[in-house]
């Protein structure tokens, strides 16, 4: 008898007890190893992305990416993975492929924005949005990771796309509040959204805009090498704060209000 589960018939209580088994058997297995960064340097190779005065964004954020991963890679606890290690193309599927094979436990995508407006300021914190269903079926199926349509399966799909989901604004929310304490600079509003990197990595992720290159002020600060120690300061903060929550599991309780 083939053993059928209707999702709309499953309890609220039913659903916060699997997910946070799954949430806990997940932080677990990460536990078991150490923490694994994936971090996205933005653009790269003929793609020099956002440009002032001969300012590269690539440039900037391989930069950024490299102290990064050297800062985190002082401490036995975590293991750093880049997405290029160097000044070439690496494409939006090639990144999100790479991170996958990676099986990291966090992914950070760095950037720096432009405006046509010199006077345009700020970080930006972008975290992974939820796809429906219809849209990760639709992501499966482009990549011939198809699957069936046992029930079963896309609760615990829907409970890996919520999980992530929310574990991405918990890291958005720890850089954004280091950013605003320690630089004392602007910062924008937190915003969710389905950039390829973001919602095609099985793992929490987040993008962030370092600050505006068409800025004058911005320009040279991310230019600047203790401006890029401070920016790399906060960035890994923010990842030691995410650990330190995940390894105390701390958020499970939060689930489900």
């Amino acid at each position: 008898m083939e053993f059928q589960v209707n999702i709309e018939n499953i309890t609220m209580s039913w659903k916060k007890q699997i997910w946070c088994l799954f949430i806990a058997l997940t932080i677990f297995a990460s536990n078991t190893f150490a923490f694994h960064i994936v971090i996205d340097p933005g653009h790269g190779g003929t793609d020099h992305g956002a440009t002032r005065e001969g300012v590269r964004e690539s440039d900037i954020t391989l930069e950024i990416a490299h102290l990064l991963a050297d800062e985190l890679s002082k401490d036995s606890d975590y293991q750093v993975s880049l997405t290029r290690e160097r000044d070439e193309i690496v494409s939006l599927s090639s990144r999100s492929q790479n991170a996958q094979k990676t099986n990291g436990d966090l992914f950070l995508s760095i950037h720096t924005n432009s405006s046509s407006d010199p006077h345009a300021s700020g970080a930006e914190f972008y975290f992974q949005t939820q796809m429906s269903i219809d849209d990760e079926n639709l992501f499966l199926a482009n990549n011939e990771e198809k699957i069936g349509r046992n029930d079963v399966i896309a609760i615990i799909h829907d409970l890996k796309r919520t999980s992530d989901s929310y574990r991405s604004q918990i890291f958005a929310d720890f850089i954004q509040k280091n950013w605003s304490q320690e630089l004392k600079v602007r910062n924008r509003p937190i915003k969710q959204e389905s950039f390829h990197v973001l919602v095609n990595v099985p793992m929490p992720s987040v993008l962030v805009e370092l600050g505006f290159i068409s800025n004058k002020k911005e320009r040279k600060w991310m230019q600047d090498r203790q401006g890029q120690k401070s920016i790399v300061a906060v960035l890994a903060k923010g990842i030691k704060n995410f650990k330190e929550k995940m390894d105390k599991n701390s958020f499970l309780t939060d689930i489900g209000r």
